[in-house]
């Protein structure tokens, strides 16, 4: 390919990728403390000195790799009405202070860490395929990180029944495989060996959330394995071979599930049965809608909002939970209406532009991982700081740059090769 053609997505300085491992390592330090914190094998405040450490390069990452330079006009006019309106949520905050008490709610939060109010300013990273390819070196690292932890947790894992160590083990480690979709769906730019590593973490995953029965965590590997089906079948040429693998697959499930097993009594599924008959979110709900007042559903509660509900869990020590399961009940509690649309207002036409108006496998596949983010508002609180939202904010930067949608799926491999 001739130089001349080569945008200047390549022009990447090394104090660029300097702080881009320091931001992601700092990523996967706070990510690994989550998990450890899960398991409780360490004290919660041994497991917090670990997220403290990963948050220190995170934040030192996101002030230096920050640039106040967007491509889409459109962009320009929404983005900072969220960013305002998200420090309206902090700054309405019950506790707000310099003490310890609000930096400990604000950073080690578990589904309300105030840091999914930082994640938005991955958007502003400058767009180039050297940060894309760091973001494939460390979702790969991460799906390493979660295989050697289910080994060394396997039995909790595995173990049978109502067990809610396994069920809040599995929660946190899948922070660390689901990410490996997003290679799996731009299966284009990688070797053999890293796509194997991404298939088998997103097999593993999609295995132990049937076996811990997590409804939404199912649904968003199931969903997620389709788009990686459907993505390559559309690109690949061997779709009659994709085909007659998809029938043969689908006609032995349907087998082996009908023939073979009373899926009730079954030891391996049969928890995930009982659970997929139970309905536990209708009475949180009921109590959400009763506690919220017309203001509430407007601009939220803020960082600190609560809702009144009762006697839902076992040892609960409060009637007033900060937390509610599903995605965009959350954002409501927290910003609003408001935030809920400020969030779907640059979410939408991402997708969109991404689809459809871009030439190469990677916007598409980030318009895919926004699309998957709006869809999983319901099933899952999907607006928590992990590597999957930091991953969305990364996503929407690919879509409204057309500097990006432009380049051919040649060319972006072409650059991926040559960066460090």
């Amino acid at each position: 390919m001739n130089s001349a053609v080569i945008p200047s997505s390549l022009n990447t300085s090394k104090r660029e990728i300097i702080m881009l491992n320091i931001f992601w390592g700092g990523v996967l330090l706070f990510e690994l403390g989550s998990c450890i914190s899960a398991t409780g094998v360490l004290s919660i405040k041994q497991s917090q000195a670990i997220q403290a450490a990963g948050v220190v390069p995170m934040l030192i990452g996101v002030v230096t790799l920050v640039k106040l330079k967007m491509d889409s006009g459109y962009l320009r006019l929404i983005f900072p009405l969220l960013i305002i309106w998200n420090l309206f949520i902090i700054f309405r905050a019950e506790n707000l202070s310099l003490k310890y008490d609000f930096f400990k709610d604000f950073f080690f939060g578990s589904n309300d860490s105030g840091l999914i109010y930082i994640a938005p300013f991955v958007l502003l990273f400058k767009k180039n395929t050297a940060q894309y390819k760091k973001l494939f070196y460390f979702i790969t690292v991460a799906a390493i990180l979660f295989f050697l932890l289910s080994a060394v947790f396997i039995k909790q894992l595995l173990s049978k029944g109502d067990n809610t160590l396994g069920q809040r083990i599995i929660e946190n480690f899948y922070d660390l495989s689901i990410p490996s979709a997003f290679i799996i769906l731009t299966y284009l730019y990688h070797t053999r060996k890293r796509m194997l590593i991404a298939i088998a973490s997103v097999l593993l995953t999609a295995l132990l959330v049937v076996v811990r029965a997590r409804r939404g965590l199912i649904f968003i590997s199931t969903s997620l394995l389709f788009f990686c089906i459907l993505s390559y079948f559309i690109h690949s040429r061997k779709k009659f071979l994709i085909i007659y693998l998809a029938l043969l697959f689908t006609s032995i499930g349907f087998l082996y599930a009908n023939n073979l097993y009373n899926i009730a009594n079954n030891k391996f599924i049969g928890f995930l049965y009982q659970r997929g008959t139970e309905d536990t979110r209708e009475n949180v709900e009921l109590y959400f809608y009763d506690d919220m007042k017309q203001r509430d559903w407007i601009i939220g509660r803020g960082f600190t909002g609560k809702y009144f509900c009762p006697d839902i869990e076992d040892n609960q020590e409060t009637n007033y939970r900060t937390v509610i399961e599903t995605g965009y009940l959350q954002v409501i509690l927290k910003g609003g209406i408001v935030s809920l649309a400020l969030l779907l207002l640059i979410m939408v036409p991402a997708i969109f532009l991404g689809i459809f108006y871009s030439n190469n496998l990677l916007s598409k596949a980030a318009a895919i991982w926004i699309f998957q983010f709006v869809i999983d508002l319901y099933p899952q609180d999907s607006v928590s700081f992990s590597i999957f939202y930091i991953m969305v904010w990364i996503s929407v930067g690919i879509c409204y740059s057309k500097a990006i949608r432009r380049m051919s799926n040649n060319e972006l491999k072409y650059q991926l090769k040559l960066v460090n």
